[in-house]
C-alpha cells in the first residue's frame, strides 16, 4: 500500500451500470496516488459488480441490498480508516494528482471540512 493510500479512500457508488463502473475503476486504478477504493453496490439487479474483484483486486466491495441513494455511501464511510474520503459515482473519477492536490489544500486549511471538485 502506498503512503498516500493511508491518507485517502475513494468511495464509489454504483447501481446497474457495469460499463460505467469498469471505466471509472480503470481510471482510479491508474491514479499515481494509488488510493484505497471501496465500491458500494447500491442494490443493483445483478452483474454490475461481477468481475470487479478479479479485475481490480485492490477494490473492496460492499453490497447495500437495496437502492439507498446517496446514503449508500455511508456503508463505505463506516469502514474508512483514512483521514480523508473522496466520493465519486460510477460515471465519474478523479484526475491524476487531483487527490494529492485536495489533500494538500485541506492540510493547508484545517478549518475546512470539504472540497467540491468540478
Amino acid at each position: 500500500m502506498s503512503s498516500f493510500a493511508q491518507l485517502v479512500t475513494v468511495v464509489v457508488l454504483t447501481h446497474n451500470r457495469p460499463v460505467e463502473l469498469t471505466r471509472t475503476l480503470s481510471h482510479l486504478s491508474a491514479l499515481p496516488e494509488k488510493p484505497r477504493v471501496i465500491v458500494v453496490d447500491n442494490g443493483s439487479s445483478g452483474g454490475t459488480t461481477a468481475g470487479v474483484v478479479s479485475r481490480f483486486p485492490g477494490v473492496a466491495l460492499r453490497y447495500a441490498g437495496a437502492n439507498l441513494g446517496a446514503a449508500g455511501r455511508n456503508m463505505a464511510v463506516n469502514q474508512v480508516e483514512t483521514p480523508y474520503v473522496a466520493f465519486c459515482d460510477d460515471d465519474t473519477w478523479w484526475a491524476p494528482h487531483s487527490l494529492a492536490t485536495a489533500v494538500a489544500l485541506l492540510e493547508q486549511h484545517p478549518c475546512e471540512a470539504a472540497l467540491a471538485p468540478q
